[in-house]
């Protein structure tokens, strides 16, 4: 890579005129920059698409730019969520010095303005990299990983010059190093919610301190979302989401080789409480289940009692009659099919509020505990699910219309107006 000018690291303003003009701004003024799994980064599953995004910009149009570590896994081709190509880092030793230079910059503002803008660099990071090397089991080439997405991605926008970008992750290390990376271009950063985000969220907590670091606006999943993260110290509006509804129609469902699919409950688990979920399974041993793990937390599942279920979500779900969850998306995927469920608070929806009637689990254990029948199962399923809860449809035309939403209170540097 050969770029003339030194980031900053993300205290450059954005120019006035990216935010002028809005009423014109048009689909190829955004560009959606994504990288190449879901957290990022987990190191497995490579040759699987990303599916945060789903088909967002093949229904809009908007271009998707995927960042890599390394070459890439899949052709653009086996996205086939519309047009996509791919940018990795190329590093000669002046790039090198460079990122050495930001990721001091970055230490010292973890210290003086927040720990969060050392994009997860660290002692321990450091040593978990070191002996992962040594192990011959790295997650990333680079030690110093987000910086290096940082200065990659800048030089990209440089090259490309859209004036909006959109990215998940939100106010994640990820997120930050993407909002960094469009001040330093001159492009207006935009964090797009890719499906429910629980209250208790760290990523989305105490975000003052980090204004001109992060997204200048957030586009939320539904109206709740929007009501739910009013506060923050962005502007907030309503856009949608294609991921729950991006295959939630058609013949083309999923199957198993067995022909007693759905004769079992399936539990699809929610992300932050896969573990917890593993150890109640593993503590029911004569209770027969099948398993739709989250893609991040697919270990752990060689259990006697288990079946692990792949597949696409939308296309499993109505081969089962009775499904236990606490996954928002897997609940909103529910609600949409009219389809009742087992619900059990977890922490990614443990702040969603249910009807009265409708009977809530606080852990899985209890259910597995007093559901011992196909009769008790069906007894504890209920419909959850409020109408607010679940994300709109998104076209081209809602695209801009919340992207001017978010523009008329965005400041001339980028941050709220308010």
């Amino acid at each position: 890579m050969r770029d003339e000018t030194v980031s900053n690291g993300g205290l450059s303003s954005i120019p006035h005129s990216t935010l002028s003009g809005r009423s014109d701004l048009a689909i190829d003024d955004v560009l959606i920059i994504s990288c190449d799994r879901y957290g990022p980064w987990n190191g497995r599953d490579t040759d699987r698409p990303d599916h945060v995004w789903a088909d967002l910009p093949m229904v809009t149009g908007v271009p998707m730019l995927v960042y890599c570590e390394r070459e890439p896994a899949m052709s653009a081709d086996a996205y086939r969520f519309g047009s996509v190509e791919f940018v990795r880092p190329q590093l000669d030793l002046r790039e090198r010095v460079n990122v050495l230079v930001e990721t001091v910059r970055d230490m010292r503002r973890s210290l003086t303005i927040d720990r969060r803008l050392s994009l997860g660099f660290g002692p321990v990071h450091v040593a978990r990299h070191v002996w992962r090397r040594v192990r011959r089991r790295p997650l990333s080439p680079h030690l110093a990983r987000m910086q290096v997405a940082r200065r990659v991605i800048a030089h990209e926008l440089r090259r490309r010059s859209p004036r909006v970008v959109l990215f998940h992750g939100e106010f994640d290390q990820w997120g930050v190093a993407v909002a960094q990376a469009c001040r330093n271009a001159g492009v207006i950063p935009i964090a797009v919610q890719h499906g429910p985000i629980a209250g208790t969220a760290d990523q989305y907590q105490r975000l003052e301190k980090l204004r001109g670091h992060i997204a200048s606006g957030l586009l939320c999943a539904s109206d709740n979302e929007v009501d739910k993260w009013g506060h923050l110290p962005v502007p907030v509006a309503l856009l949608g989401s294609r991921r729950v509804r991006w295959n939630l129609v058609g013949d083309d469902r999923d199957s198993t080789a067995n022909s007693d699919v759905g004769s079992r409950p399936l539990l699809v688990l929610p992300s932050r409480d896969s573990e917890l979920w593993r150890r109640a399974v593993a503590s029911h041993s004569k209770v027969e289940v099948d398993v739709k793990p989250h893609p991040l937390h697919r270990d752990g599942w060689d259990l006697d009692n288990v079946r692990v279920i792949d597949g696409e979500l939308n296309g499993v779900l109505p081969n089962y009659e009775v499904v236990i969850t606490g996954s928002p998306n897997a609940q909103i995927a529910l609600a949409m099919l009219d389809k009742p469920y087992i619900r059990v608070r977890s922490s990614d929806s443990g702040d969603w509020e249910s009807p009265e009637d409708a009977p809530v689990f606080d852990c899985l254990d209890d259910v597995l505990d007093h559901c011992s029948t196909p009769g008790d199962l069906r007894r504890a399923m209920a419909r959850h699910v409020p109408r607010s809860h679940i994300p709109p449809d998104v076209d081209d035309g809602m695209l801009i219309d919340a992207l001017r939403s978010l523009f008329d209170r965005i400041g001339p540097k980028g941050v709220s107006s308010a």
